[in-house]
């Protein structure tokens, strides 16, 4: 099974997504060679500097005109050939060293279409202060969720691109309605941030 990870990115410093790259770079248990990170870029911008960057897992970018995440992430999703995507924002991380690999566990029992996570959530209260929120069973956010390719492409689920808010419930949403109760499946341990 293979895995592309999709990350849009829209005038973010470099500084916000390196937690991102990091992060999967120090996954363990898997193989760099079953993921690809790609990053699609929403609008004219300089791409990330490779020749200074390296990373133990393939690294494409790709540009597109600005169109919000939206389009950013149904391009990404036409130019992915993997078995599996998921879909993270620019400046989330990964948390646990072992997260790809609880994912790739999970594609490889070959009997789901759609998975979801607990993740945790960064915020700050009214004086400025860190709090973590955990999110148990949370089908709002793109986080911490991957999706077989295939059955993405034959259900025709895509990101509404005419939607400036809440586009990943619309997606998400998709996803689940349509895929049978018994192909999805769950991850309970935490491992995205």
């Amino acid at each position: 099974m293979t895995l592309d990870i999709i990350v849009t990115h829209y005038k973010e410093p470099w500084s916000s997504g390196k937690p991102l790259f990091d992060s999967i770079a120090m996954q363990r248990m898997i193989n760099f060679d079953d993921i690809r990170v790609l990053l699609v870029h929403d609008g004219e911008q300089e791409g990330i500097d490779e020749e200074n960057i390296h990373f133990p897992f393939p690294f494409n970018q790709m540009w597109i005109p600005h169109g919000g995440v939206s389009k950013a992430r149904n391009a990404g999703l036409d130019a992915s050939d993997a078995d599996w995507v998921m879909f993270c924002d620019f400046d989330d991380s990964f948390s646990n060293i072992y997260g790809l690999y609880l994912i790739f566990c999970a594609m490889n029992e070959d009997k789901y279409d759609t998975l979801w996570s607990c993740f945790t959530e960064e915020t700050k209260d009214a004086d400025g202060k860190l709090i973590l929120v955990p999110h148990q069973r949370d089908w709002v956010f793109i986080h911490g969720k991957a999706h077989r390719r295939q059955y993405l492409v034959d259900n025709n689920i895509r990101y509404h691109e005419k939607l400036t808010i809440h586009e990943d419930v619309f997606f998400n949403m998709m996803a689940q309605s349509v895929c049978k109760p018994d192909r999805v499946g769950s991850i309970k341990t935490p491992f995205y941030v």
